[in-house]
């Protein structure tokens, strides 16, 4: 992209810190405990999708992979209250979503994760990849 927009340097140094961050932040010891993440309202991430790839990377189980949701889609009540994850991460700290949350999961920790993280790849990716570590480091 960086190449197409005339600015091959900055694209290099953006690429750079992404690496760095990846570094950085993976995990690989432990136990990889199961994060359900939103990305707005009802809708949450599954497989294949860059932010499975950083949930994974610093060190959680994606729980909506794990329910079979691929890309991004909703998730029934039954499912979450039946399988609940150990974090729940999300963009918002009240809204209607968050509510019903509070009141399926009222001891699963819930997390926020600013939505200015979730919009795209690129520069956004070592803040995003830092917030979720610290969300991991807080999940026992």
């Amino acid at each position: 992209m960086a190449d197409a927009v005339g600015a091959p340097a900055g694209g290099a140094r953006i690429n750079a810190e992404i690496d760095r961050a990846v570094v950085r932040w993976s995990r690989k010891d432990g136990p990889a405990p199961a994060a359900l993440l939103y990305i707005s309202g009802d809708l949450a991430t599954g497989g294949s999708t860059l932010l499975n790839e950083m949930m994974t990377r610093v060190g959680f189980r994606n729980a909506a992979a794990t329910y079979g949701l691929t890309h991004t889609g909703t998730l029934s009540a039954e499912t979450i209250v039946t399988q609940p994850p150990a974090v729940v991460i999300a963009p918002e700290r009240v809204s209607r979503g968050t509510l019903l949350r509070h009141r399926l999961l009222p001891t699963t920790p819930q997390a926020v994760f600013p939505r200015v993280l979730i919009n795209c790849g690129g520069p956004t990716l070592p803040p995003a990849l830092e917030r979720l570590a610290a969300i991991r480091a807080s999940v026992s």
